[in-house]
């Protein structure tokens, strides 16, 4: 998935300065492994901070529907394949809360709630 780059050239006004390539995962750089639900959270918590970062420098809620996205999959994916205590499960609620701090309107928050409740639960199910 790539940022469209019309977006990026608008951070020039910002006195930033990013390659084509800044938005974009080469999924074939992890082949064989791509298809592993732990290279592909991984991959899709990438793209959720790349775009986070133009989100963080611009305020551009586009930015932030798209990082919201990628982290949105990220999670359904490892809920249903990873362990709660997996290194890259938690970096991704890392990740997630990251986003969730730059959004001052709180419109992400519904969206992740549950997401938070269930990693909650399985880490102490009492």
């Amino acid at each position: 998935m790539q940022v469209p780059y019309k977006r990026i050239s608008e951070l020039d006004k910002y006195g930033m300065h990013f390659p084509r390539s800044f938005c974009t995962v080469d999924r074939q750089v992890f082949f064989p492994f791509a298809s592993h639900p732990l290279t592909q959270t991984f991959l899709l918590r990438l793209e959720g901070d790349i775009c986070r970062y133009p989100f963080e420098c611009t305020n551009d809620s586009s930015y932030k529907a798209d990082a919201a996205s990628f982290h949105q999959k990220a999670l359904c994916l490892a809920e249903t394949s990873l362990s709660p205590t997996d290194d890259a499960y938690l970096t991704l609620m890392a990740s997630v809360s990251y986003l969730l701090r730059l959004d001052a309107h709180k419109e992400l928050h519904a969206m992740y709630e549950g997401h938070f409740k269930n990693l909650m639960l399985s880490l102490d199910p009492l």
